[in-house]
């Protein structure tokens, strides 16, 4: 056999295995039980656990009433700050994004304000705290979301009247609801920082008093601005 001969027939053979070998991938990749690769887009993914902590500024409006007993009928402007933790989960759907979360807060939302000469009311709302629904639209790394849902507060009332060296103060817990909206920014993959604003209506509460003073009911509602800072397991 002459060295052309032996060339051409060891060329015809690699060119069939080649041939093969290629065939055979189609054949893998046209099948039904092998997953087709997506490609990586580099978007980021917001689905997840994550844990974090917020702060921020709060104002709102408190009405105090006796219902007519004493013509105790006092509104108050209530501001403060607060700070707490925040917790929850969120998944990702196309561009969508939607999840719960949960949030407790200590806060001094307080005001005091004489309403009558000599006679002092005031509110003070030591902790807020919130269950919420959220949806949101992902643009990559940017997050925009509305939340909505129940909120809880610990709320005293007070009244002194220093010249009958009398006082009195009582704390109940309110339940009501809250709606909002914000802005994430996943900074890096795991350090999420972000902006809220937050409506909460607590609605009101009764309260039991003793002479001189009268039993009344408390009803309060706080603008809230926060910061926050969480970490996406």
């Amino acid at each position: 056999m002459t060295m052309t001969l032996r060339t051409l027939l060891l060329s015809m053979t690699a060119t069939a295995m080649l041939a093969g070998t290629a065939h055979a991938a189609d054949v893998m990749s046209d099948s039904p039980f092998v997953p087709e690769a997506a490609p990586y887009n580099g978007v980021y993914d917001w689905s997840g656990v994550y844990l974090g902590v917020q702060g921020g500024y709060g104002f709102g409006d408190s009405r105090i009433d006796d219902n007519g007993i004493t013509g105790l009928d006092a509104s108050l402007d209530t501001d403060g700050w607060f700070a707490g933790g925040i917790v929850g989960y969120q998944y990702q759907w196309n561009s969508v994004v939607f999840g719960i979360e949960g949030e407790f807060n200590w806060s001094d939302f307080n005001e005091t304000a004489e309403v009558q000469p000599g006679n002092f009311v005031g509110n003070e709302v030591d902790w807020f705290a919130s269950v919420n629904g959220k949806l949101g639209y992902a643009l990559d790394r940017i997050l925009i979301y509305g939340t909505a849902g129940v909120a809880f507060a610990d709320i005293s009332t007070n009244q002194r009247t220093p010249g009958l060296g009398a006082s009195f103060s009582q704390s109940e817990n309110y339940t009501g609801w809250t709606v909002g909206a914000g802005i994430d920014y996943a900074a890096t993959e795991n350090i999420i920082v972000g902006l809220q604003y937050r409506y909460y209506d607590f609605g009101s509460a009764d309260y039991s008093a003793v002479a001189p003073f009268t039993p009344r009911d408390q009803d309060l509602d706080v603008h809230t601005i926060s910061a926050h800072l969480t970490y996406k397991f």
